[in-house]
């Protein structure tokens, strides 16, 4: 028989409990007493869970309608496991249920690829490696031709050129943007390249790709909590489980800048020495990017983005180009535009066009979908092994702050207050 537990905590067990911190394995520093309870049910999960049933007792007791519920937890990926928190939130509490959470929130499925389109329309391609390497007017020639030999868009004119000009569309996009090849394939294939675009708007709705809507179908999302809890169809002691890639991993981003030939100046030994660079530019002002600028905005030579670093240079922090530019400002005083390189307070004005993209995941941070679509929605965050998230430049200090900021209560949880290394 589980043993029952108090309400009532004593002075020092209290102290214990609000401290914002558990540590896993100190048996007898529980905050919530466990009466004739054996050791084994001191732990830190333990610990954390009781904390939730505790703040709600106390909300009662002062006449508040809210609670700890639901709550969020957060660790590493083994935590999602049947065998841990989930499996222990059913133990610990009576009645709760835990939902692991898979992703921020499911996207809407890719658009089909053209083969697959094709498919469905009717029009059939007996040997699709034919099609590998092809530009997009071939592949648009040969796709017309197989439609008009099967029989097909023959009946409606109108539709017919509506597609056409569609696919035709796709197609080029496809041809500015490659898909991936297939495998032993050395060129890409028109047919992997998705539908989708102005041109398809009054054809109906778009055709998804059906593997990846299955895909996501599975997957539950945050999103997917929020409106259950809210609709009432989870029950009222809910608990959200997240590892902490799903907290803190978003696209990513990539470089998004043109470049052109560039030639650098300098001397060495007296000399003067030159040489030619594939420079990185702002694709909005065409300036040369670049980590510092001199007096005169001139790209300083030595701190030039070149292309080989320029995913490096990104992959490090959003950059903004900060070429100096010429923009019209309004001046109050004369009541006209002026062209100024320096705003009101003398600072120098740049172009600050963002140099990055989101790349092709189709994905967001849970931690930031909590803080703009969420906050407040979970009263108490649980952050198991929060040793991990020390560093605040690191992927886990970032999701731990911004999930405490947008929680009430806060607790950390580690077994591990000594990692061997001077730093911990």
């Amino acid at each position: 028989m589980q043993p029952e537990m108090t309400s009532r905590l004593e002075p020092d067990e209290l102290e214990t409990l609000t401290s914002g911190s558990a540590v896993g394995g100190w048996g007898n520093t529980l905050t919530g007493r466990l009466e004739g309870a054996p050791c084994p049910y001191h732990n830190k999960t333990t610990i954390a869970l009781a904390v939730a049933e505790y703040i709600t007792r106390a909300k009662q007791r002062a006449g508040s309608q809210k609670s700890a519920y639901p709550v969020l937890v957060v660790g590493p990926g083994i935590v999602t496991g049947d065998q841990n928190w989930p499996k222990e939130t059913r133990e610990v509490v009576p009645g709760a249920q835990a939902k692991v959470i898979e992703t921020a929130a499911r996207p809407v499925p890719k658009p089909a690829k053209i083969g697959k389109w094709l498919e469905s329309q009717g029009v059939f391609v007996d040997y699709e490696d034919r099609f590998e390497g092809m530009s997009a007017r071939q592949a648009y020639r040969e796709i017309v031709k197989l439609a008009n030999t099967q029989g097909r868009w023959r009946e409606k004119e109108g539709f017919d050129r509506q597609v056409r000009q569609a696919l035709w569309q796709s197609l080029r996009r496809g041809a500015n943007h490659p898909p991936r090849c297939r495998a032993k394939a050395e060129k890409p294939n028109l047919l992997d390249a998705r539908i989708g675009g102005y041109r398809w708007l009054g054809l109906g709705a778009l055709a998804r790709d059906e593997a990846h809507e299955a895909e996501m179908r599975r997957r539950y999302s945050l999103a997917q909590f929020v409106s259950e809890y809210r609709s009432g169809q989870l029950p009222a002691k809910s608990v959200a489980v997240m590892s902490y890639e799903t907290a803190k991993l978003s696209p990513g981003r990539v470089p998004a800048m043109t470049s052109k030939l560039y030639r650098i100046t300098w001397k060495e030994g007296g000399v003067v020495q030159t040489k030619i660079i594939r420079a990185c530019t702002c694709p909005t002002c065409g300036g040369i990017v670049s980590e510092g600028y001199d007096d005169d905005g001139e790209a300083l030579g030595g701190e030039i983005v070149t292309v080989e670093r320029a995913e490096r240079f990104i992959g490090a922090k959003r950059r903004y180009c900060q070429a100096p530019v010429e923009k019209r400002i309004w001046n109050p005083e004369t009541g006209l535009h002026e062209i100024t390189s320096q705003d009101r307070y003398g600072n120098r004005l740049v172009c600050g066009t963002p140099l990055f993209e989101c790349t092709e995941l189709r994905r967001e941070a849970a931690a930031r979908f909590v803080q703009r679509k969420a906050r407040g929605f979970f009263p108490y965050l649980i952050f198991d092994e929060v040793h991990d998230a020390r560093a605040k430049g690191t992927g886990n200090g970032w999701a731990l702050s911004v999930l405490t900021g947008s929680s009430q209560y806060a607790i950390g949880l580690t077994g591990t207050l000594f990692g061997g290394y001077c730093a911990s």
